[in-house]
């Protein structure tokens, strides 16, 4: 194995630049932990953060922690604990040029005090004499999967906030002919969420990139949309060099492409995690013997905490994707499992749900348990345990998705008379179908 990394990611489908690193690290065989930094210090703090992380990298020994700047939220002791351990610490700046520039003597302490190393997407010559090296930015396929079906299609569309510029730049366009759906603050369509941002570029017959549109141009490129890119360093150095995409410099040569239909046959290439991750880690001692992976109890912490908020938050997509994370770490975690199967459920994936109660009720035992593991905060009829309601759940799925028949038969071989009376009191808050009586009669005792 090359080596294990704890990277701060954004685990929610519809938030910004979600699943953008670990995916490539794992295809590259690097054993890559991601770390909802984020969400966790909305929840805790950041105390509790910096806790939480130095617990990981006690507990996970990984190689590298990955950091975004200037929302790494790490101070010098934390940095120095980490370090401590063996990790080495490396920071990505994400900031626009302009910002790190103005930011130059903090980042410079940040190299000597916090950080072995930092990269920014930016070629930036002050950055770069201070030991801020570029690093080509990378889009994994996994970061763009969400779509938004209802999302129209259009000739050409440009999504970003109206200013007088570019008021004057999308008229030139139409009295050239050109038929463009313009969406963000200011203009008449309005502003645009993420996954429908995701949407239109699959559509359009030609997506508009400007230059200070570098994550839009990324992810439309990485869709395979159409795109035409304003014929800026800032933008094509984020390109490899043979990609020569179709570039245009003001609104008459936008419109004699789309005319000529340059962009038909020209998708945009964009980087490999080959050619980012090598460059960010060579020289680094990496341990290639580690030992196995065994769960870790502050990462635990984390996963439970941020899927039970986003359940709570009613962001089902999201939730499901932690509690796989959690459960994939830890495969006898019988609460990730039972997540997944609520969520399953809430969202109507009967067959999905009813596989994971199964899963949880063949690791609880036949009777119910009030130990230390509990139930959904939300799930007061369940009587606070979570035997009874995985057997919720396992028998309304299978009821719901045309199995009552394997539903009443399962019901029935419940032995334990107290929990097949509790599981039959908890019918019918969710199970709302003529099945209800039926299943309530095959749990009488």
């Amino acid at each position: 194995m090359p080596g294990r990394a704890l990277i701060s990611e954004d685990p929610d489908p519809y938030g910004v630049l979600p699943n953008w690193l670990t995916p490539q690290l794992n295809q590259l065989g690097w054993e890559a932990i991601p770390i909802p930094s984020q969400q966790i210090v909305r929840l805790l703090a950041p105390e509790a953060y910096r806790s939480l992380i130095v617990g990981c990298v006690e507990e996970i020994r990984p190689d590298i922690v990955f950091v975004e700047c200037p929302l790494d939220y790490l101070d010098l002791k934390t940095c120095e604990e980490i370090r401590s351990l063996g990790a080495h610490i490396i920071a990505w700046f994400i900031s626009a040029p302009a910002d790190l520039a103005q930011r130059k003597v903090a980042i410079q302490r940040d190299l000597t005090e916090r950080f072995d190393r930092c990269f920014t997407p930016f070629q930036n010559k002050d950055l770069l004499d201070i030991g801020v090296y570029p690093a080509k930015w990378v889009i994994s396929p996994e970061s763009i999967v969400i779509d938004d079906p209802a999302a129209p299609a259009h000739e050409a569309v440009l999504i970003a906030p109206y200013n007088e510029h570019l008021g004057d730049f999308v008229q030139s366009l139409a009295n050239e002919g050109i038929e463009i759906a313009c969406y963000g603050n200011g203009w008449n369509l309005g502003p645009v969420s993420r996954v429908s941002r995701l949407g239109l570029y699959r559509r359009a017959n030609y997506v508009i990139i400007l230059q200070d549109q570098k994550i839009e141009m990324l992810e439309a490129a990485t869709i395979g949309a159409k795109c035409l890119i304003e014929n800026h360093p800032s933008l094509l150095s984020l390109l490899p060099p043979d990609s020569s995409p179709p570039a245009f410099a003001d609104a008459i040569e936008c419109a004699t492409l789309i005319k000529r239909n340059i962009a038909a046959n020209k998708p945009v290439s964009t980087f490999t995690p080959n050619d980012l991750w090598p460059s960010i880690i060579e020289g680094m001692p990496i341990d290639e013997e580690k030992q196995d992976l065994t769960p870790s109890k502050s990462l635990k912490l984390i996963y439970s905490s941020v899927a039970h908020a986003y359940e709570y938050a009613n962001n089902p997509r999201a939730a499901q994707i932690v509690y796989e994370l959690w459960h994939r770490h830890d495969p006898d975690s019988i609460d990730a499992i039972l997540g997944q199967a609520r969520v399953a459920m809430s969202i109507n994936f009967y067959e999905t749900a009813a596989k994971y109660a199964k899963a949880a009720i063949d690791m609880f035992g036949a009777k119910p348990s009030r130990e230390s593991i509990s139930g959904y905060l939300d799930y007061s009829h369940m009587q606070g345990d979570p035997v009874i309601e995985a057997w919720n759940i396992r028998l309304t799925a299978l009821s719901e998705s045309d199995q009552l028949h394997t539903a009443l038969d399962e019901g029935k071989k419940i032995t334990d008379a107290s929990l097949a009376r509790a599981v039959q009191s908890t019918l019918g808050f969710d199970l709302l179908s003529s099945n209800v009586k039926e299943l309530k009669y095959a749990l009488n005792r």
